[in-house]
């Protein structure tokens, strides 16, 4: 009868820190169509999820699933004036991520897995811009996300420029290019783990490294 027990409780334990892989993604913004760009979700630790609320049948059900932003698909606001750590900056966690990127960098992709009261869920992948003094905040791509963080591209215009900002998690890179001179520098990306709170079940970013030899290369990302 002890054994049983065991085995029961090591079953339910099983079951918990293993949902099933999403059924479903909705990129909002698509990567460019070439013939070299294979976009990869990049698979989102389970470690990193907070499973205490969720209800792991409710999850993996599509119908529980709310694929709208929880806020407009484009947000701006002022940028922050120059800091003082020489472009080192300290996370501001999974509670207070705001318009701008974290870490003082010039974009990132941070992406937030929602856990709402009722079994309804949400994941969101949105890219952030800090250019010519205001951040833009924008949803490139929305899934069901028990296992994956989608990337996608950002089009948008800061001081009388248009730009396009590519961000492939899978393969940790990124593309930044200014259309009116067709100029494309590339990036090296890291993830970082953000942790949970309240609402937000898990919440990472993923933020340029350092360029790479691709830059000004268009047969690449």
């Amino acid at each position: 009868m002890i054994a049983t027990k065991i085995i029961l409780l090591a079953l339910a334990v099983c079951i918990k820190a293993s949902p099933a892989k999403p059924v479903q993604a909705t990129t909002v913004t698509t990567a460019p169509t070439t013939a070299t760009t294979d976009w990869l979700p990049l698979p989102f630790p389970s470690a990193d999820v907070n499973w205490d609320d969720i209800e792991i049948e409710g999850f993996n059900n599509p119908d529980n699933w709310n694929l709208s932003a929880p806020f407009p698909s484009e947000v701006t606001s002022p940028a922050p004036g120059k800091n003082s750590l020489g472009g080192i900056g300290i996370m501001s966690g999974p509670c207070n991520q705001g318009t701008c990127p974290d870490y003082f960098a010039s974009f990132d992709l941070l992406y937030t897995l929602y856990s709402y009261p009722n079994n309804v869920y949400g994941a969101f992948s949105e890219i952030r811009v800090n250019d010519c003094n205001v951040c833009l905040r924008g949803t490139v791509a929305s899934s069901y996300a028990s296992g994956s963080i989608l990337g996608g591209c950002y089009n948008f215009r800061t001081c009388n420029r248009d730009q396009e900002i590519c961000v492939d998690p899978g393969k940790g890179r990124a593309h930044r290019r200014w259309k009116d001179n067709n100029h494309k520098t590339c990036y090296n990306m890291q993830y970082t783990n953000e942790g949970s709170c309240g609402v937000v079940a898990a919440r990472a970013i993923i933020r340029p490294s350092g360029t790479t030899l691709g830059n000004g290369r268009e047969d690449i990302l």
